[in-house]
Order: C-alpha cells, then sequence, then structure tokens
C-alpha cells in the first residue's frame, strides 16, 4: 500500500487503508507511544481517512464508517453524530447505520432518540433469515438502557429480561463481534445494570 502511494500519489483511495493502519497501530501500541518507543500517528490516520472520504472512488463510504468509528473510540461523540447523519438519506434502513447512530446518541445522553433506533434495528434485524443472538441481545441492552435512563423501569426490566435470555443462546465461536463493542463487555454492562435495577 505504501509503494502504491509513492508511486501514484493520487491514488486516494490508498489514503483509506493507510488512515486506518496509522490510527489504529497507534491505539493498539498505546503503551508504546506513551513511553515515546512509537509516534502518536492517530491524527494522521484520522486526516487521511479524511482525503479518502473527500476524493477517493471506491473507498470514501467505507472511509465515513471507519472514522464514524474512530470519533466513538475517541469519545468525539458530537462528531461522530454529524458524520453519522450525513448518511441517513442512503443508508436509513441499514442495521449497521441504525446500531452506529443508536449507539451514539445513547453516549450523547440522547435516550429517546437512541430508543427509536434501537427498536427500528431490532425490526430490520427479524428480516434477516440468519439470526446473531450477541447482536440481538445488544439491541435489547440498548433499549432497557435507555429506558432506565428515562426512568421507565418496567420497561427496562423486560428489556434488559430478554436481552438476558437471548445472551445464553450466544456462541462466540461463531458469531462475529460488533463493531464498536466486544460482546463480553456488553455482557458486564448487562449485569451491572441487572443490579441498578434491583435497587428500584
Amino acid at each position: 500500500i505504501k509503494k502504491a502511494h509513492k508511486l501514484k500519489r493520487d491514488l486516494y483511495d490508498v489514503y483509506y487503508a493507510l488512515g486506518l493502519f496509522y490510527y489504529w497501530k497507534s491505539v493498539k501500541a498505546k503503551i508504546l507511544t506513551h513511553l515515546g518507543m512509537m509516534k502518536d500517528e492517530r491524527e494522521k490516520g484520522i486526516q487521511y481517512l479524511k482525503i479518502a472520504i473527500e476524493k477517493g472512488k471506491l473507498a470514501s463510504l467505507e472511509g465515513k464508517f471507519a472514522l464514524i468509528e474512530i470519533y466513538y473510540y475517541e469519545d468525539r461523540y458530537e462528531e461522530a453524530l454529524k458524520e453519522c447523519e450525513s448518511l441517513k438519506e442512503n443508508f436509513f434502513h441499514d442495521p449497521t447505520w441504525n446500531y452506529l447512530i443508536a449507539k451514539i446518541l445513547g453516549k450523547l445522553s440522547k435516550w429517546e432518540e437512541s430508543k427509536t433506533y434501537f427498536v427500528k434495528l431490532l425490526a430490520l434485524l427479524d428480516e434477516f433469515p440468519h439470526k446473531s443472538f450477541s447482536y440481538l441481545a445488544e439491541c435489547h441492552y440498548g433499549i432497557a438502557k435507555c429506558a432506565y435512563e428515562m426512568k421507565n423501569y418496567d420497561t427496562a426490566r423486560e428489556e434488559l429480561t430478554k436481552a438476558l435470555e437471548l445472551s445464553n443462546h450466544w456462541d462466540k465461536k461463531r458469531e462475529i463481534e460488533g463493531p464498536l463493542l466486544d460482546f463480553d463487555k456488553v455482557l458486564k454492562r448487562m449485569k451491572i445494570l441487572k443490579k441498578q435495577l434491583e435497587l428500584k
């Protein structure tokens, strides 16, 4: 990829791969960057992705989805929401887009909006012949979390019960992890919410 970049500087789709490389290399080697043993090139990666989005022919859309995930990971939720909303017209019925915007809105404490998208996502997933129990469980957990924050505790309990039941069917070896959060972490959050609801 670096060789292709050197040979043809206006091959802008290459910036997508380079952007991912520079960003995630820095994230995964966080200890080394803190110690000064490796350069922190996260921002360089983000800038390269922006070039791919603006000028790329094949990787522009993939670059935008990657940037949304990075902004989420960086706790830059307002920027993530802005990028996500720019895709709304073309991806309103896309499960991944609905998942991303639901998660981002939750991080911004926009609970009613977040819940709406999780509900819509469940309807979209219901149309698929192959079921991912972890994905369905996380959606129900998302609704439960929103309901809890809005003090709708009965709804929160009902949805969390569904999430926990679905999680019992999760096969880690067969199901792909979500783009934002490993399901092991989702399970831990579900258990925390269960304890919180026991106090209500």
